[in-house]
C-alpha cells in the first residue's frame, strides 16, 4: 500500500507540473509557445517550417543524452519532493506566512500611516506590475548568486551542464537550489503583499489568470519555454526591456566572452544595472556552445553531489 500510494503521488506530481497554470510546462502554456514561434517567425520572414523543425524537433537535440539526463534529473526531483516532502514543509515558509511577519515589522518600526486612496482596479494593476518587478529582481539576484558565489555555483552548473537545450531543461537543477528558489519566491511574493497591505490597509490582490500572475502567465505563454530551445528569436531594440531567448541562450554558451550575461529571466533593466547585458545582435550565433567543462554531464551521480 504505502509503495502504491508513493507511486501515485509521483504520478499526482508530475500531472500537476503539466496541469499547472504557474508552471512553464503548462500543456496549454507549451502549445501556444509552439503558435507564438511560428507567428513569430513567420512575421520576420524566416524560412518558418525548417526554424521550428530544427529548433524544436530535431533528432539530433531530443535524441542527446543531456535529454535523457534531464528527464532522469526531473524523476529525481520530484520523487526525492514525494520522500521528504513532511520533512521540507517544516523548513519553507509560504508567502502568507512572509507577508503577516515583514506587515508585522512594517506596522512595528514605522508606525500606522494614512492608507493611500486609490481605486480598487488602480490598486490591482499596481499590485500585479508590483510583483511581477519584485520577483522578476529576486529571480535575477538568485542566479546572478548563483554564478558568483564559488558554493552555489557547484549547484547551479548542474543546469549548465545541458548541452541541448528543450523546455525540460528548466527542471535541471539540484534539488538543493530547487528549495532555494521556493524559499525566493515565498519571500518575493510576501514582500510585495505585506507592502501593499501595509500602504493600502486593506487585503490587496492583482490580475491573474486561472489564479497565476497576469503577467507572470503572459511571460510564460510568450515564448519562455523558448528560452530553453534552439529557436534563435531575438527582439530586437526591445531587448533594451525585456530578456529575449535568444540572450537566455547566449547565457548557456560556454565560450568566454559569454560568460556571465544576461541572467535576467524577464526584464533586462536589471543585467544593465549590474553590467552583465549583452544584446543577442551583438553575437556571432555559430559561436554559441553548450554544456558545463567543470562536470561530467553523462554521470548522474556527478551532477547531484554537492
Amino acid at each position: 500500500m504505502l509503495v502504491s500510494g508513493m507511486f501515485f503521488d509521483f504520478l499526482s506530481q508530475i500531472a500537476r507540473d503539466f496541469l499547472n497554470p504557474s508552471n512553464r510546462l503548462y500543456i496549454p502554456t507549451l502549445l501556444f509557445t509552439l503558435l507564438f514561434t511560428f507567428v513569430i517567425i513567420k512575421l520576420l520572414n524566416k524560412d518558418v517550417w525548417k526554424e521550428i523543425k530544427s529548433g524544436l524537433f530535431a533528432k539530433k537535440i531530443w535524441g542527446n543524452e543531456s535529454v535523457i539526463m534531464d528527464i532522469k534529473l526531473y524523476i529525481f526531483n520530484n520523487s526525492l519532493e514525494i520522500l521528504i516532502y513532511a520533512f521540507l514543509s517544516y523548513l519553507v515558509i509560504s508567502a502568507h506566512d512572509l507577508s503577516v511577519i515583514i506587515l508585522s515589522f512594517l506596522n512595528s518600526f514605522l508606525g500606522e500611516i494614512t492608507p493611500l486612496s486609490q481605486s480598487s482596479t488602480l490598486q490591482k494593476v499596481f499590485y500585479t506590475l508590483f510583483s511581477f518587478v519584485v520577483l522578476d529582481f529576486f529571480r535575477f539576484f538568485q542566479h546572478y548568486l548563483m554564478h558568483k558565489v564559488p558554493l552555489l555555483w557547484r549547484y547551479h552548473r548542474i543546469h549548465h551542464s545541458a548541452e541541448v537545450l528543450t523546455p525540460l531543461t528548466v527542471t535541471r537543477v539540484h534539488p538543493f537550489e530547487m528549495f532555494l528558489s521556493q524559499m525566493r519566491t515565498a519571500f518575493a511574493i510576501g514582500l510585495s503583499t505585506s507592502i501593499f497591505v501595509y500602504l493600502f490597509q486593506v487585503p490587496v490582490t492583482g490580475f491573474e489568470i486561472l489564479g497565476v500572475n497576469f503577467l507572470g502567465f503572459l511571460f510564460n505563454a510568450l515564448g519562455a519555454n523558448l528560452r530553453h530551445s534552439h529557436v534563435w528569436l531575438s527582439f530586437g531594440v526591445f531587448e533594451h526591456i525585456f530578456i529575449s531567448p535568444s540572450q537566455h541562450q547566449i547565457h548557456h554558451s560556454h565560450t568566454p566572452e559569454h560568460h556571465d550575461k544576461n541572467f535576467g529571466v524577464a526584464l533586462s533593466c536589471w543585467d544593465k544595472l549590474f553590467k552583465t547585458f549583452l544584446f543577442s545582435k551583438n553575437v556571432d550565433r555559430s559561436k554559441i556552445e553548450y554544456g558545463c567543462n567543470e562536470i561530467n554531464s553523462k554521470s548522474f551521480w556527478q551532477l547531484i553531489k554537492p
